[in-house]
């Protein structure tokens, strides 16, 4: 249950009976390898790549779920844990529209179409709604304009693509989040229980139809 790299700390053994810890051993346990079962290691391409990453943003849409359901439920809470919230919606954010711009690159190779040079290593959530909404045709772009609002809200909160993560760009002497915007957690897992679900469900419906559809990998 726990790898050989990760030892138990000498101090948790000292302050627990090796009962307890073997409790401990058996509680909550995760094959942190999930998503690679049935894999052979080599790097995923087409429609296995965009099943990937959508089954990956799942774990962080939940993660996120779970944590805005905790927080409002705080009698006393840090303004800082909103941020560390709002990180992961955003890499769940992030995955998703990545498995949905994956899957509508695979569409496009399968319909015969040209294949546009697709960049994906920007973080920036507005860029990935944009190149997601310009590959897919309007009957298969599945999420509404107020879902595709709410990811361009949150995108322009998070300056840099960083505010979220990190304090300050030490490239550009820049502290983020320096006018200290007011925002409500209420509102925003409200939002999320709209259309964080909407995208989970968009994002993982396409790789999974194209999947089950029999397409070609790239």
């Amino acid at each position: 249950m726990i790898p050989r790299e990760y030892r138990i700390s000498k101090a948790l053994k000292e302050s627990m009976s090796l009962e307890d810890i073997n409790a401990l051993v058996h509680q909550g346990g995760v094959d942190l390898g999930w998503w690679t079962l049935g894999y052979d290691g080599s790097e995923p391409h087409g429609i296995d790549r965009a099943r990937f990453l959508a089954e990956y943003a799942d774990g962080f849409y939940r993660a996120t779920e779970d944590l805005l359901d905790l927080f409002v439920e705080k009698p006393v809470y840090s303004d800082a844990e909103g941020l560390a919230i709002l990180f992961l919606f955003c890499q769940f954010a992030e995955l998703a529209l990545k498995a949905g711009i994956e899957s509508a690159v695979v569409l496009l190779q399968s319909a015969g179409k040209p294949l546009p040079q697709v960049d994906l290593k920007t973080h920036n959530l507005s860029d990935l709604l944009q190149i997601l909404v310009s590959l897919l045709e309007p009957d298969k772009l599945e999420l509404s304009e107020e879902t595709q609002e709410f990811i361009n809200k949150i995108s322009s909160i998070n300056e840099m693509d960083q505010a979220f993560r990190y304090p300050f760009d030490t490239k550009r002497s820049r502290v983020f989040l320096a006018d200290r915007p007011a925002f409500s957690m209420g509102i925003f897992r409200a939002e999320f229980k709209i259309h964080g679900v909407e995208m989970n469900g968009f994002c993982s419906w396409l790789a999974e139809s194209l999947l089950t559809d029999g397409q070609d990998e790239i």
